[in-house]
């Protein structure tokens, strides 16, 4: 017989959950992180070239922020299709099992 596929739908809803809990871990770390550095205000004054730099920190850190959330997402929404991904093989395996249990009965 050819080589079988063997899938553990349980160990895939297990890495699944352990992507989610990274995730939100990091959110939790990013969110912190945020507020650590909104606490300092602005510190690089209030002349030229304090907004200057103040101007150029506010764009640059929004935009890192920002790509960091979506790349928290991404973990998320991985996690969540591979919950899917296990769910259907698990229905899959449910239903074969039962076809196979009647085609048992018929024969006998």
């Amino acid at each position: 017989m050819g080589k079988q596929l063997k899938v553990d739908s349980g160990q895939i809803r297990r890495s699944a959950n352990g992507m989610q809990g990274s995730a939100a871990q990091l959110r939790s770390k990013l969110q912190a992180f945020q507020a650590k550095m909104a606490a300092y205000g602005e510190p690089w004054g209030h002349d030229d070239i304090g907004f200057a730099i103040g101007t150029i920190y506010t764009a640059a850190s929004e935009l890192a922020f920002e790509c960091y959330a979506s790349q928290i997402d991404g973990i998320d929404e991985m996690a969540e299709g591979a919950i899917v991904m296990a769910n259907n093989y698990q229905k899959s395996e449910d239903l074969s099992e039962i076809e196979v249990n009647r085609v048992r009965d018929i024969l006998g």
